[in-house]
This record gives C-alpha cells, structure tokens and sequence, in this order.
C-alpha cells in the first residue's frame, strides 16, 4: 500500500513525480491507488490543493543480514528481524522498483545508520537487547515500516536447599542415604515489548525443530524431548565422580551417575534438558518469562562399604535460554554457573552427608 500526499500549491503530476523519484508522472496517476482520484479529475492537467495522491510504494522488499524474518502478530504490514544480543550489527537491505538514480536519491531511513555510499541499506546495532522502530522513506512519506528485535534473557534464581534423607529403599529394597539440592531459575526475556506488543513477531507455538544433541548422558533419554515451544529453558552438565574405594554401582541410586568430562561444544545443546515437566517455556502467560528447576540427587545404600568411605559427585551446571528462529535454536542468554558436590561419608554404619555444598559458580571441578 502506497503513502498518502496532500496536493500543496503550486503542485503539478509531472513536479510531483519528480519529487518523489519518478520519471514519469503517469506511474502515479495510473495506479491503481488513485482509481477514485481519477475519477474525480479526469484531466491529469487539473488538480488542486488539498487533492489526495497515493505515491505508489516502490519499496518492494526488505532483507537482513545477521537477523531473522519472523512473521508478524498484530499488523501484517510490519516487517520483523529477530535476532540474540551479540556483536556487529544488522544490515538491512531494501529493493526497491524502479530502482533508478533520481529513486534511490529520495530513499531516507529512520530509526536505523544508512550505509554511506549505499541509500539501500541502513545498519542497527546487535551490542543491546531492544526494539528498533526502522521506518523506509520515500521523499519524507512513509514507504515500509520494520520492526529490528535484538533479545536477550537474564537469569536469577531462588535456593533449594540441601537437603539429606535416610531412606527405607535407595535400591534394590535397601535403605541408605540420599542428598539433594539446587536452585530455581527464572529467565527474563528482554525486551519485555517482544512478547506483550501488540505488533510482534510470532514466536508462539509449539517448535519446529528439535533442539540439537543426542541423549541424556545419565538417563538416556532424547534431548528432543526437552523443549515444547520455540522459546525454551536448558541447560547442560557435565560430572566427575570421586569413589575412592570404589562402591559398587549396584550400590547406588540407580541410574548410576556416569562421569561426563566436560559441558558441549555446541551452546545451544543442553545435555540436561530430557524433559519440559521441570520448566514452564510460555512467556506469553506467564510473565514474560521462562522457568526452570533442577535439584539433583541419588542415594547410596548403607549397607554398602565402611565407616569412613567416602564418595564424592561434582555435578557442574549451565543453566541458558534459547530460541528457535525460523526452524534454527540460538542461545539467547549468558550461561549462568552452578553446582552442586554431593559428598557422602559413611559413619556410624551409615552413609550421611560429608560436607555437601553448592553454589552459583563452576568452582573446584
């Protein structure tokens, strides 16, 4: 749809033409546009102040490098680039028809820098989370409006505390000892206008893609299991476990925690998210955040071992949010570090706790 001018003295189709861009003044008054305007001055040579004129859009797309195209929610004429907080910025590129000289000189931008030398493209900075109104002029009328979304999430938490239980079966029908403890996270999306405007893009629904990754390390399950929806909670691990002595496995908690060397390579897996049961990843109703929760535990059976065994398990943690734009996951977030050593002493007959400890850092692996 074009943008409305308003006939000022002095005017005339040809001048008016020129002014915004093109080279001959029947482009405008043969549009479709200006049917009714037609009909009410049939002679092109008559027009008078205060007549309307729609200046054809000549805007015919818009593209950008480092974002997304994500479909809109609200109005359908407003175009969305989505992409994470990061470095460099994003480059938009209009197409525009006719593409000539005297049109590209009448092409301005607002809200975005114009790339000097190139009238068709305009940057915006990825270095903050925010939204950027970015408006495509033609001779000072609006042509496109566009939307440029950089998100991010900050993270806090809530304690679990520690937590040590003497359990009549542990495994196998056998009582012992088991420890827990760990945080709950709540995941801000930024800026909070990406999921409460009415114009936004449409980041609803279920996701497209499973996240990447293969099965958790620990309980096998398929890390496509753990998201629902395209934003999303996750987190990775990784564990070294100190069994000096060793305890047998049919000793402990089953499963059996297995040492796991080091977080992924890739950051947008979670080696730890098997499941959505411990997350809500609904922004849109629950306050523009997302949730997660993990208090990690086992249990080893007293039965095993003697007084003054120890066994250690140094389980480390990134929590992270990330986003699935256009069928690909992207981090959206910092990882936030914590941990948990559960430490188990056996004494009195007995495996208690032996100095169990957590905190929010990836200390002392």
């Amino acid at each position: 749809m074009g943008a409305d001018y308003i006939v000022k003295k002095g005017d005339y189709l040809t001048k008016i033409a020129h002014d915004h861009g093109f080279d001959d003044w029947r482009t405008i008054y043969n549009s479709p546009e200006n049917a009714a305007f037609r009909a009410r001055r049939p002679n092109p040579n008559l027009i008078y102040p205060g007549d309307r004129i729609v200046i054809p859009k000549v805007v015919t797309g818009v593209t950008a490098a480092g974002a997304t195209l994500i479909p809109p929610t609200g109005n359908a004429n407003i175009i969305h680039f989505v992409t994470p907080k990061g470095s460099g910025d994003v480059t938009l590129t209009a197409t525009i028809a006719p593409d000539t000289a005297r049109m590209r000189s009448k092409i301005t931008w607002d809200g975005a820098t114009a790339v000097p030398g190139n009238p068709l493209s305009a940057t915006v900075s990825k270095a903050g989370f925010g939204k950027t109104v970015v408006t495509i002029k033609l001779a000072g009328l609006v042509q496109q409006e566009l939307r440029v979304w950089v998100i991010w999430a900050t993270i806090t938490v809530t304690d679990v505390p520690i937590a040590y239980a003497d359990l009549p079966n542990v495994v196998a029908g056998k009582p012992g000892g088991d420890l827990e403890g760990g945080f709950n996270f709540f995941h801000t999306i930024q800026p909070p206008s990406v999921i409460t405007d009415a114009d936004r893009p449409d980041l609803t629904g279920a996701n497209v893609n499973a996240p990447p990754g293969g099965n958790h390390p620990i309980f096998g399950a398929p890390l496509a299991n753990g998201a629902n929806r395209k934003w999303d909670s996750s987190r990775q691990m990784k564990l070294k476990i100190l069994n000096p002595v060793p305890i047998p496995n049919a000793d402990f908690e089953q499963p059996v925690y297995v040492s796991v060397p080091s977080f992924p390579a890739n950051d947008v897996e979670g080696n730890d998210d098997r499941s959505v049961g411990d997350e809500n990843n609904n922004p849109y109703t629950n306050g523009g955040k997302l949730n997660g929760f993990d208090s990690p535990s086992t249990g080893i059976a007293h039965s095993a071992g003697a007084n003054g065994n120890t066994v250690e398990f140094r389980l480390h943690f990134r929590e992270f949010a990330r986003v699935e734009l256009a069928g690909t996951w992207h981090r959206i977030s910092d990882f936030f570090p914590w941990r948990i050593h559960l430490v188990f002493k056996r004494a009195g007959g007995k495996w208690v706790d032996g100095g169990t400890n957590k905190a929010t850092d990836n200390a002392g692996f």
